[in-house]
């Protein structure tokens, strides 16, 4: 669909299910049988980490006669771990905008995956004696940060006269006067993207450290209790945290300040999210909006309004189930808007992976916002500058996002 000509107009995206994949026990040796969960930036591929090897299906679109477009999985690389390495198991998987596919091991391995049109090519280092919990690549695609075991933190360069990686340093361990004799774990790594080589690291009890990875000098930029993850704004200014309510606390990095958290009408009465805040959520659409897992569901938030514009249900059976894998392409190119996709699955020991697909539903003029509230006894409306939708809206000119549900 080709846009209007007015730069103020608005494509309008809702996200619908467009495909729910089966895991079979035959797909692993061990629950939970998945995981890690990963789709590449431009939607059409997605990844899957079992216990032993690591899966990555492409979508293809399957249309008859009489029958609406669909979508399935196609498998085309199924990478298994050398039957040597008997005791080794895959424990954390990352697919970057770089192209790059991170896969990490319970033996302190990261095997690096290439794949493109022509080939796959597969590297591999040991980067510690601990099992790989997280992995983060930076945006040039030359500094590889990885966590491995309850809080090392190494850092590892490309070489690339060499053609190979090589460990630059370890981090030091917060300061105790953080949180006194505390457990020292890193629950979320970002690279902050504002520039410099600088890694934003959540701890569980010494709240959330800016860290120059160069100097190994930090900045303490929030101290809370008890940082169960995170999950950082695209432009490094905001930091969502899970919080007893069953959502996320939003805070601004600057001002250290609580902006707000973000309301789930289903949870009124749902007590089981109480305590639990181990819950992944990413930012999307540059940031304008924010999709968090929950229980049988997926729920996408208007950030600047704190207010739910989307939820994503998983089938009937898993209503109850924990969503605690997520995955989202890259949303913050609009030339990809036909790849836009989101990915869910639950903790098991049944499991099945949900595929939503942004789909346009035309433009309209960027004018007014008819701003649906959700309560638990029904909906109430207010008017606000914007415009009137049933969806997602992405401003066509990139000037940022507006909820209109």
């Amino acid at each position: 669909m080709d846009p209007p000509n007015s730069a103020s107009n608005i494509p309008i995206l809702k996200y619908e299910k467009v495909y729910t994949h089966q895991i079979t026990d035959e797909q692993a040796t061990a629950s939970p049988l998945l995981r890690a969960l990963a789709l590449s930036p431009d939607g059409q591929y997605v990844a899957g980490a079992f216990d032993r090897h690591v899966t990555i299906w492409r979508f293809t679109t399957n249309q008859d006669d009489d029958e609406e477009a669909g979508e399935e999985f196609r498998e085309i690389l199924n990478y298994r771990i050398d039957q040597r390495s008997t005791l080794e198991e895959i424990t954390s998987l990352s697919w970057t905008k770089t192209g790059y596919i991170l896969i990490g091991s319970n033996v302190g391995d990261v095997k690096i995956v290439l794949l493109n049109d022509e080939e796959t090519i597969l590297k591999g280092f040991q980067v510690s004696n601990q099992s790989v919990k997280f992995m983060m690549l930076d945006q040039e695609g030359d500094t590889l940060a990885v966590v491995a075991g309850s809080s090392e933190i190494g850092i590892w360069k490309w070489l690339k006269t060499d053609d190979c990686w090589t460990k630059l340093h370890f981090l030091p361990q917060p300061e105790p006067r953080l949180a006194s004799d505390d457990i020292v774990e890193v629950t979320s790594i970002h690279w902050d993207p504002s520039g410099g080589k600088a890694l934003i690291v959540s701890y569980l009890n010494h709240g959330i450290l800016k860290w120059d990875v160069e100097s190994r000098l930090y900045q303490c930029l929030l101290t809370l209790d008890k940082v169960y993850g995170g999950a950082l704004s695209l432009d490094g200014r905001h930091f969502a945290v899970p919080n007893r309510k069953g959502t996320f606390d939003i805070y601004d990095l600057s001002s250290r300040d609580k902006l707000d958290w973000f309301n789930d009408p289903d949870l009124q009465d749902d007590q089981k999210n109480v305590g639990l805040r181990t819950r992944p959520g990413i930012f999307i659409h540059g940031g304008r909006y924010f999709v968090g897992a929950s229980f049988g569901k997926v729920n996408i938030w208007n950030t600047a309004r704190s207010i739910r514009g989307q939820r994503l249900s998983l089938a009937k059976q898993f209503t109850s189930a924990q969503v605690t894998l997520l995955a989202v392409s890259d949303t913050s190119s609009e030339n990809l808007i036909s790849g836009y996709r989101i990915a869910a699955c639950t903790q098991g020991p049944r499991q099945e992976i949900d595929i939503w697909k942004a789909s346009g539903r035309g433009y309209v003029p960027s004018v007014q916002v008819n701003e649906r509230l959700e309560s638990a006894g029904g909906t109430s409306s207010k008017l606000v500058t914007g415009m009137l939708i049933g969806g997602l809206a992405v401003h066509a000119a990139g000037a940022g996002y507006l909820g209109l549900f």
